[in-house]
């Protein structure tokens, strides 16, 4: 994704997490395979809840907005089928199972897959004074 638009995106989801009760979330689906989601959490909703199905060469890619000093968890349960994930990010420190934000601003990404295919839940979780 080029830089222009990954900036462009971290304004809006400063923006909309400023102003917003609730998780703002974006979906981007690429017909090949892959579905991208943006998302982006604040105190007033710490944490995102997704049940989906992913399989053979098809990912989904969750990006999660992270400002300096957020502390998040990732936790994913298979439901049927063994769905396995990755999470990466710049500017991000893994501690325990805790995911620390160094940089400024940066995307935490958390790709999941499966073979031949898998039900899911993924659960991401903003914590408060870590």
């Amino acid at each position: 994704m080029p830089i222009f638009t990954r900036f462009a995106m971290i304004i809006v989801f400063t923006a909309l997490s400023a102003f917003s009760l609730n998780a703002a979330q974006l979906r981007h689906n690429q017909l090949l395979s892959r579905d991208h989601y943006y998302i982006s959490l604040n105190s007033n909703d710490p944490s995102f809840q997704q049940r989906n199905i992913v399989g053979g060469e098809h990912n989904n890619r969750y990006f999660i907005l992270g400002l300096e000093n957020d502390v998040l968890s990732v936790s994913l349960t298979s439901l049927n089928g063994i769905a396995g994930f990755s999470v990466h990010g710049e500017g991000i420190e893994q501690r325990n199972n805790r995911y620390h934000v160094i940089a400024m601003h940066t995307w935490l990404e958390v790709s999941v897959s499966a073979h031949p295919f898998a039900e899911y839940l993924l659960e991401v979780t903003l914590h408060d004074g870590e």
